[in-house]
């Protein structure tokens, strides 16, 4: 899954900033693709300015998209439970009222970390290109803080604690992302 997002997230943010305007020949002499189509060129100034941009939406964007989906999915999924039996109104203790929040599901908490580990290569792998990108990282997760916090205590039931040594596959993935992170910034 981690590999499927990466891809998704980070491919045009790696062809704007390593293939973007590389192989476009000379003037007078372009290079064609195929005999017929040309690369495309960054501007005069470079392609840093276009990477700050994609990362800034793509960055911004996604944030602000995860946020509204966390909050309003779970929302919207208990109301329509509660009009569904709303038919007998009687006045039920609060462990039974928690007991018809939604359920975590079998993947629990990875969809959280997933998130946090793509943040973290937004912040580390294009870091010299957009140096806001840590106030932005900090701005979202103090409000991802207060959303999950929301979510957790009252959108969905709670969550059996589990004994753990680490953060499993998570580590690894971690430190893949951060020497890739060094290679990308030098």
């Amino acid at each position: 899954m981690f590999l499927f997002q990466f891809v998704n997230y980070y491919s045009s943010c790696f062809y704007i900033a390593f293939f973007k305007g590389k192989f476009v020949g000379y003037p007078g002499d372009p290079v064609y693709w195929f005999g017929r189509y040309r690369n495309e060129e960054c501007d005069p100034g470079g392609c840093l300015l276009e990477l700050t941009t994609q990362l800034t939406i793509i960055m911004g964007g996604k944030a602000i998209w995860n946020n509204i989906q966390e909050i309003l999915v779970p929302w919207i999924k208990n109301l329509i439970a509660r009009f569904r039996s709303s038919g007998i109104e009687t006045i039920k203790p609060r462990w039974e009222q928690d007991y018809h929040l939604q359920p975590n599901g079998q993947l629990g908490l990875f969809y959280e970390y997933l998130e946090m580990v793509i943040q973290f290569g937004f912040v580390t792998l294009f870091v010299a290109s957009f140096p806001l990108a840590p106030v932005l990282a900090l701005v979202n997760n103090l409000l991802e803080i207060r959303v999950d916090a929301w979510k957790i205590t009252t959108q969905f039931r709670r969550m059996v604690p589990e004994k753990a040594q680490h953060i499993g596959a998570w580590q690894p993935i971690m430190q893949g992302v951060a020497i890739l992170a060094v290679v990308t910034n030098v």
